[in-house]
């Protein structure tokens, strides 16, 4: 939520209390309490709303990334140990597809540092017989195969959180205009038929409607009221 966003939630809110306090002011006017349900529905929407905006954006992507290191710290030593036997074994074909130093992991396109991995798990799984004297075997490269699908799964996270966000936040303004329309065109408009018999309610209600910008100005009834 944007500063003015919350202020104009922490005064809906306000109007709510008012509302709430002064229950007996209005319950004899219909209209007034068909609006204020709408309204009361319209903020509970504002809310679910901004919290949904709250998606986690930067865990997807600390996720993604520590799964990114997990991956190396698999895959690294194993295309190292296969560079290694690609070199007794006069296969330096091999030694090059396998051949990637950190920073082509940790650099590179998020898929681009997938496929490397999957292609040194491909040549490992292949000759994985041969590799016991290079300290490599069938439980290391099923720790990679897993470290590498850990890793896939969350490729994608950060991207669809942003999603999320902007459908959030979307969703957000479409629920502020909501609790807007109810304010400004029902309640608003049916307080001063009750303000006569009703003045403590009517005073409480106008406070409740100036919007306090958060840190220093207020907007009054006049000037501001949103």
């Amino acid at each position: 939520m944007t500063d003015h966003q919350e202020d104009r939630l922490s005064m809906y809110y306000a109007v709510i209390a008012a509302c709430e306090k002064h229950a007996a002011a209005w319950v004899a006017l219909p209209a007034f309490g068909a609006a204020l349900s709408d309204f009361q529905a319209a903020i509970g929407d504002v809310a679910s709303a901004a919290a949904a905006q709250q998606v986690g954006i930067p865990g997807a992507t600390l996720a993604k990334s520590s799964a990114r290191q997990a991956m190396i710290g698999s895959v690294f030593p194993i295309g190292t140990a296969l560079q290694a036997w690609a070199t007794v074994n006069g296969d330096p074909r091999l030694g090059a597809r396998v051949y990637h130093c950190r920073s082509d992991y940790s650099d590179s396109r998020d898929t681009d540092a997938e496929k490397f991995a999957r292609i040194v798990l491909a040549e490992a799984r292949a000759r994985v017989g041969d590799l016991a004297d290079y300290g490599i075997d069938q439980a290391g490269l099923d720790a990679l195969s897993a470290a590498i699908d850990a890793y896939h799964t969350v490729i994608a996270q950060p991207r669809v959180a942003i999603t999320e966000r902007k459908a959030a936040t979307a969703a957000l303004s479409a629920a502020i205009d909501a609790a807007d329309a109810a304010l400004k065109t029902r309640m608003d408009k049916l307080v001063p038929i009750l303000a006569p018999a009703q003045p403590a309610f009517t005073t409480d209600y106008a406070n409740a409607r100036i919007i306090v910008d958060a840190p220093t100005r207020s907007s009054s009834a006049g000037g501001g009221r949103g």
